[in-house]
């Protein structure tokens, strides 16, 4: 996986999670947990395929990158 496009989550939710959980699925988007808060992934590509919104990557939040 490549991610093309994410940015760092700055709000103030409490969550626990271990680094590579997903904690959000957002309407294109997804939030991954990471050793020091949230990344939000916006646009990624997957086993050399097209660009596409995160969001179609994560099905369930019980999806983890590793």
């Amino acid at each position: 996986m490549i991610i093309w496009d994410a940015e760092l989550v700055q709000d103030e939710e409490v969550f626990l999670a271990v680094p590579g959980q997903i904690t959000k699925i957002l309407e294109n988007a997804f939030e991954v947990a990471t050793g020091a808060g949230k990344l939000r992934v916006n646009w990624v590509e997957y086993q050399g395929g097209n660009v596409a919104p995160g969001r179609n990557l994560v099905k369930s939040l019980r999806d983890r990158l590793i």
